[in-house]
């Protein structure tokens, strides 16, 4: 290698990055290993770039994953977490 090469690392796509993308009705599944940061990104984050959206996760453990719902929130409507085993 040379002494003066630049090296560009790419940033790589968060969970909350893939949350962000989300629009009405979209459904995404997420590993369970993502379950904190999906959680969060739903929660607080998303709370505050997003007010007017609604974002329902529902973990199925059996499967393996948690799945978050993106709706259009309907006035005085909060985030939901539903626990399926």
């Amino acid at each position: 290698m040379e002494l003066h090469t630049i090296i560009k690392i790419e940033k790589q796509p968060t969970v909350t990055d893939h949350i962000e993308e989300m629009t009405g009705g979209d459904v995404k599944r997420f590993h369970l290993q993502h379950i904190k940061a999906v959680r969060e990104a739903c929660g607080r984050k998303m709370k505050m770039d997003k007010p007017y959206m609604k974002y329902t996760t529902v973990v199925n453990a059996v499967a393996g994953f948690i799945e978050v719902k993106a709706e259009l929130k309907t006035i005085g409507e909060e985030n939901e977490q539903i626990q399926n085993n």
